[in-house]
């Protein structure tokens, strides 16, 4: 990454601890510097305040990545305009001695500009300016296909995913439709069962009793025919001893 930007290097990187990726917060930070942006990790950028929202009503607030600062900062050197313009004001602006001789920044601008333009007749704060717009251009045209990356990345790990897990509450839900469509035909079947064990007892009851009045009938009857049979027999034996035969 070169003395051209130096500025991002000092502001990024500056800190050993700085964050690989997004913090997540419960809710998006409160205090912020005047001009309505939140200073970064570091003390040589700031960065715009604001949360993007994250899963159940969380909120992500962001900070500075190496990945995306290395990506822009090669991008903006790309695009380097010939001549002083600037990134050597900047850079210039950024100098230790500099920092050291003129603390306050106002001064310290005017005296590395009015520097560069004694090194380079001709130069102008409006093609400073004019330079500025050429790389903020570069860095939102790098942020725009940073984006479509990370929406191709959404697409990989949250859409496909939530199309998956939509597909499965469907699953689940035709399940226990089914589940509901075979339990009505279960309670069905046992209601059926229920009515048929019922029967099958009442039956039972029944056959007993036929078979208990049958099998008194059967002993009534061979009482009674015996009974009368014996009558008969008995009689006969009487008469025959007693009646006179026949002449």
């Amino acid at each position: 990454m070169g003395n051209l930007f130096k500025f991002i290097e000092n502001a990024i990187f500056e800190q050993e601890e700085i964050q690989q990726e997004p913090q997540k917060t419960k809710e998006a930070p409160t205090s912020q510097p005047e001009g309505g942006t939140t200073a970064s990790a570091s003390k040589g950028i700031e960065a715009p305040s604001g949360a993007v929202g994250g899963a159940a009503g969380e909120a992500y607030t962001g900070s500075i990545r190496r990945h995306f600062a290395e990506l822009i900062s090669e991008a903006v050197e790309q695009a380097d305009i010939a001549g002083p313009d600037y990134r050597e004001l900047k850079d210039a602006f950024d100098t230790e001695e500099m920092k050291q001789n003129i603390p306050d920044e106002t001064t310290r601008w005017r005296t590395c500009f009015s520097m560069m333009r004694m090194m380079h007749k001709g130069l102008t704060k409006q093609h400073i300016l004019a330079s500025i717009d050429v790389y903020t251009g570069v860095v939102d045209h790098e942020k725009r296909n940073a984006l479509s990356q990370i929406e191709e990345k959404r697409n990989e790990l949250v859409g496909k995913k939530s199309a998956a897990a939509v597909d499965a509450e469907k699953r689940i839900k035709d399940a226990e439709n089914e589940i509901k469509r075979l339990q009505e035909k279960i309670n069905k079947i046992n209601e059926r069962m229920s009515g048929d064990r019922t029967f099958i007892e009442n039956v039972k009851a029944e056959i007993s009793a036929g078979e208990a009045e049958i099998n008194a009938d059967m002993a009534d009857l061979e009482v009674t025919a015996e009974t009368i049979r014996k009558t008969l027999t008995d009689d006969k034996s009487t008469l025959e001893a007693i009646l006179p035969n026949d002449n």
